[in-house]
């Protein structure tokens, strides 16, 4: 027996599935209860569930006065159930239909919202990727830019740094290079000197050493300082002449190549001027001390 909880909810369960759209001709309807033969039209059913039972009744239009009447399904003839049920029958796969295309509509709905958020990943990733591409060119180009740059520096650098040098050592002669304590000496010609360090190259075994400027004697800087001078002063015309090709007047170009070297020279006095190439010093692991140098 079903519970007391049940039978209210089956109670309370009430099918209702009307046909209003079925345009349904008047006919003669035939029952076991009072009222009929009718003529009327059919115009739906309801479906109630009681304690489990099923019931179906039918709504149908008088063509005298078009009042309703509802009478229970089992009450009418069984030509007149076949009838009924057919159109229930009719309307159920109209709905089923419906309901399916429905589910088809929104099945397609979404398949086309699930392509458009695929394609906008994919367009996405694939710009993500692009910059990435540009990103590496760009850092590429400017890692070759930068290797180029570098290169002509360090060969502008060698190739300043090679003049200087064969212009000190045109000048230079085998002398004697004695220590600031005046205890050790050695014979050695000028090869290079960077406003710090001087670079000589020793008679006995042709080797090239470094030793700053402060640890030679006062005569033996004033030698390196005059040969510095010298170079400048022999670039001097050079100057003038490259001035007035660019269309300076000569006594403009004079004055200027006067006082330029004026500066300069004043600077090769202080022994820890940089000269000529910032950054073109010696190796510090070749700085000697003196006893080292001179042994």
């Amino acid at each position: 027996m079903p519970s007391l909880k049940q039978s209210l909810w089956a109670a309370m369960f009430v099918v209702v599935c009307s046909c209003y759209g079925f345009a349904q001709e008047y006919r003669t309807w035939t029952a076991s209860v009072e009222g009929f033969p009718v003529e009327a039209k059919y115009r739906g059913f309801s479906r109630r569930v009681t304690n489990g039972l099923e019931s179906t009744t039918v709504t149908l239009q008088k063509r005298d006065d078009n009042a309703t009447i509802t009478v229970p399904l089992t009450d009418l003839s069984q030509a007149d159930q076949d009838y009924v049920k057919a159109l229930i029958n009719k309307d159920q796969a109209e709905r089923e239909q419906r309901r399916m295309g429905g589910q088809a509509e929104a099945r397609a709905e979404l398949e086309k919202r699930r392509t458009e958020r695929e394609a906008k990943r994919k367009a996405d990733e694939e710009k993500r990727a692009a910059e990435k591409v540009q990103r590496e060119a760009q850092i590429e180009r400017s890692r070759v830019e930068a290797e180029k740059r570098a290169e002509l520096e360090t060969k502008r650098i060698e190739q300043k740094t090679s003049t200087r040098q064969a212009k000190i050592v045109a000048r230079a002669e085998c002398r004697t290079w004695v220590d600031l304590g005046g205890e050790f000496q050695v014979e050695a010609i000028l090869f290079d000197f960077d406003g710090a360090t001087v670079q000589l190259k020793r008679k006995d075994n042709g080797k090239t050493v470094s030793i700053a400027l402060e640890k030679l004697s006062f005569a033996d800087q004033t030698h390196v300082k005059e040969t510095m001078k010298e170079i400048l002063q022999a670039e001097r015309p050079a100057s003038s002449a490259e001035r007035a090709a660019t269309g300076e007047s000569s006594s403009n170009g004079n004055r200027r190549s006067a006082s330029m070297p004026e500066s300069r020279l004043s600077s090769i006095s202080k022994s820890k001027t940089r000269f000529p190439a910032p950054g073109n010093e010696f190796p510090a692991g070749d700085l000697l001390s003196s006893t080292e140098f001179f042994h």
